[in-house]
């Protein structure tokens, strides 16, 4: 677990360092979740439909709803990254009959971490390096 989360911590440094930030996106219940990207296509880092504080996401709610502040759904980000992985762009609607209801009478949020990723570059095939040359060079 300890090498895991070095690797991970590892991986956010070099990211940091080279200009790629995660986009963080939260959409209340109901709402439209919209993931794009200007470069590349997206990869989903991290995902939670449910509720973890009392303030996203709570305006003209009822206190009520936004008490269970334990409310996530395992199922989250397996949603975003079959549905949004490897897009330039992807929406999806946030409501339980898309990711199920992880706390029932709890109003939810879907809080989404990602990033772009660029396509790679193709590295030069055999065919490529010989195309170009004279018979000669290449006997």
């Amino acid at each position: 677990m300890i090498h895991l989360e070095l690797s991970f911590l590892t991986l956010l440094v070099l990211l940091s360092q080279h200009g790629v930030r995660a986009a963080d996106l939260i959409t209340c219940e109901g709402e439209t979740a919209h993931l794009r990207c200007e470069e590349g296509t997206v990869n989903v880092l991290s995902a939670n439909y449910g509720r973890t504080d009392q303030t996203t996401c709570s305006s003209g709610r009822p206190a009520g709803q936004l008490l269970n502040i334990h409310c996530t759904q395992s199922t989250s980000l397996n949603v975003l990254t079959t549905e949004c992985d490897g897009m330039q762009s992807c929406s999806i609607v946030v409501r339980n009959r898309v990711f199920n209801d992880p706390c029932f009478g709890t109003y939810k949020y879907l809080h989404v971490s990602y990033d772009c990723i660029s396509p790679p570059t193709s590295a030069p095939t055999n065919q490529d390096n010989i195309i170009g040359k004279c018979p000669s060079q290449m006997w």
